[in-house]
């Protein structure tokens, strides 16, 4: 029987298969049948291009009625010619007498509409609209009959898409802007300028998309603003257009091991997000981090629950002013009341300047008062709005033995930074306290934090 069974069972497994395959093709030839024979019609409100005839949006053959102003005609099928409008804006529709409230709407080619009705009348607020483009609408009212209605957009002389903007910058990444018409290419070269300023090609998709690439990666991390600018080929001018974005940090290539020695977490200011800020010790106490922290004197006053909590863990509240006030624009004694109205006052002799700004007068004021000025030696940048990745790549390609890093309360990307920072940090053979710590941080080298 063994042989007999080892025969029939692959027979018997392909005749299910071939029901199956069957059954599929019976299934299609339903749906078929089903698609040809029922009307080919689709919600009012559907964006399928499918429900559009087969019609130029720009060669009309049927004769208009007459001009309605704007370049708008009515045609003997009932349809409607609007002329030309802006890419940007509304559509006005004053020549509509719905009665129904607004109709079902849908616009060929997509884009977002907002209709609306004012005093009786149509409008359709949009997003931006093609440039130079045929459009089509087509409106089903609730009595059940429809309208179409086309029109054209002007040229934008402007720009109406751009890169890299947001998210994490690849440095070698092409900057590109995209105009509304067609361009005199060699004005846009002749006005484009990145900042800071970087070596690199133009190249050209068409005559109104351009691309900059940069000859070497752009610097790591750095906040760089691109500005494009020109004339159209009618020789009208383009509107200057700027937008920033930030290339990405990348990992370090190797992190100076900390040999046993500490290094130290700073936080500065404050917080109006105050699940932050609890967040915050939570994770200091939970990888058991020992960290000084520099709040202003009126944010520490609004929460003392939370500076009694910040004690308790162990950590140390130093002066940051009163205020966050930029000292030597001040009086001698405006500086001694921000200082003397600082947090820690009494407890902490270490001062740090908001936004480093420091003058020989704030060290001398700072001095008689009993302070030592403590800044740092890396600044995580993490108040320029880092990523959490770029955060952490960016301390770690900078730590050293007894370095001071500098964090702020409020950044949205330090508590996500954290964890993996002090995880690497400890394999690295550092300990994450301010005890121990020889000498005070010198003068960062890297210029003022906000």
């Amino acid at each position: 029987m063994e042989p007999s069974s080892r025969v029939t069972a692959p027979r018997r497994w392909c005749t299910v298969a071939w029901l199956r395959r069957l059954a599929l093709a019976a299934s299609v030839l339903v749906l078929a049948v089903l698609l040809a024979v029922l009307p080919r019609t689709a919600s009012p409100r559907s964006s399928l291009p499918l429900q559009f005839p087969e019609i130029s949006l720009t060669r009309r053959t049927l004769a208009p009625t007459g001009p309605q102003g704007n370049g708008e005609r009515s045609f003997a099928d009932g349809s409607l010619y609007l002329g030309s409008f802006p890419a940007r804006g509304a559509l006005p529709l004053e020549s509509l007498t719905p009665g129904q409230g607004i109709p079902g709407i849908t616009l060929w080619p997509p884009a977002p509409l907002w209709p609306l009705l004012r005093e009786g009348a149509l409008h359709l607020e949009h997003g931006l609209l093609a440039p130079t483009t045929s459009y089509r609408l087509d409106l089903a009212w609730h009595d059940g009959t429809t309208q179409s209605i086309t029109f054209d957009t002007l040229p934008l002389y402007e720009v109406i898409a751009r890169g890299p903007e947001a998210g994490r910058i690849d440095p070698r990444t092409p900057v590109w802007a995209r105009f509304g018409v067609d361009v005199d290419r060699a004005s846009v070269e002749a006005n484009f300028r990145l900042e800071p300023p970087a070596a690199g090609s133009f190249s050209w998709l068409d005559n109104r998309t351009v691309l900059f690439q940069p000859q070497q990666p752009l610097a790591y991390g750095v906040l760089h603003r691109a500005f494009v600018a020109g004339s159209a080929l009618d020789g009208t001018p383009l509107s200057p257009t700027s937008w920033v974005f930030r290339p990405l940090i990348p990992p370090p290539l190797r992190v100076t091991p900390g040999q046993g020695a500490p290094v130290v977490f700073t936080f500065d200011d404050g917080t109006h997000d105050m699940q932050q800020a609890w967040s915050l010790l939570s994770l200091l106490r939970q990888y058991e981090v020992k960290a000084i922290l520099f709040p202003t004197g009126r944010w520490a006053r609004a929460h003392p629950d939370y500076i009694e909590r910040a004690l308790h863990d162990g950590h140390r509240l130093c002066n940051h002013s009163e205020t966050h006030a930029r000292l030597p624009r001040l009086t001698d004694e405006q500086i001694a009341q921000e200082i003397l109205g600082g947090a820690g006052h009494g407890s902490c002799d270490l001062f740090r300047p908001p936004s480093m700004d420091l003058s020989k007068r704030v060290e001398k004021i700072a001095a008689s008062l009993g302070y030592r000025i403590y800044l740092w030696d890396v600044d995580s940048r993490d108040w320029e709005g880092l990523y959490p990745e770029d955060i952490t790549h960016r301390i770690l390609a900078r730590v050293k033995p007894h370095a001071v890093l500098l964090f702020h309360m409020h950044a949205w990307g330090t508590l996500e930074a954290l964890p993996p920072l002090f995880a690497r940090l400890r394999s690295e053979g550092y300990l994450l306290t301010y005890e121990g710590v020889r000498g005070l941080p010198k003068k960062p080298s890297e210029g003022p934090q906000e």
